[in-house]
């Protein structure tokens, strides 16, 4: 079986390889910070030239997702590591999410802050979680290690993912744990779901 910080990625790169390169669009005028600012966003008034493109917005939704997985990674570790607040850290985590995904609004619009949401939901920012485990591989107490992803989620013993679509069909059971196929098909079912939001909508 091979490492998560290459099937992950690979997985990853298979979804959205095909749409980025069949949904790119260029402006045939460029964005001037200026005009971008002048409109009121939430009228949706904004001048059809400074619209994103389908790949741009598949570009903010990718950035996105590495970005609260990686922040996501550092600061779970840390707090785990150094014994800090669990409640406070979740508490930061939801302001961060709530962030992105409000400048992902502002800049690329509601369907891709939409479907960040639905890949965070989905597991897909937890299966990222596990690539920067195996790719970093930070050797230091309470880190997560390099070879969790096979061991805890691929050997079927992930019982935190009880808030996905998944968990709640189990009845939101933090104790019964969760096949690690079953997660792995729910986090692709999202990502092609958060896919298409993005560039449909």
């Amino acid at each position: 079986m091979m490492p998560a910080s290459l099937t992950l990625p690979l997985v990853f790169a298979m979804l959205f390889t095909p749409l980025c390169i069949a949904s790119a669009q260029y402006r045939d005028t460029p964005i001037h910070v200026s005009n971008a600012w002048q409109s009121d966003s939430l009228r949706g008034d904004v001048p059809p030239e400074v619209q994103p493109s389908a790949g741009e917005k598949l570009l903010w939704l990718a950035g996105a997702s590495i970005t609260f997985s990686l922040f996501d990674f550092v600061a779970f570790n840390h707090v785990r590591a150094t014994g800090a607040s669990m409640p406070a850290y979740r508490v930061l985590q939801t302001m961060v999410q709530a962030g992105i995904s409000w400048i992902l609004y502002e800049y690329a619009g509601l369907p891709t802050a939409v479907a960040f949401n639905i890949a965070w939901w989905t597991w897909s920012m937890d299966a990222l979680y596990y690539v920067y485990a195996d790719t970093l591989d930070i050797e230091k107490h309470g880190w997560e290690p390099r070879g969790s992803f096979e061991t805890n989620i691929m050997g079927n013993r992930c019982t935190w993912a009880w808030w996905t679509p998944v968990g709640i069909a189990q009845g939101m059971n933090n104790k019964k744990p969760i096949a690690g196929d079953t997660l792995m098909a729910q986090m692709l079912l999202g990502a092609a779901l958060a896919i298409t939001v993005t560039v449909t909508l």
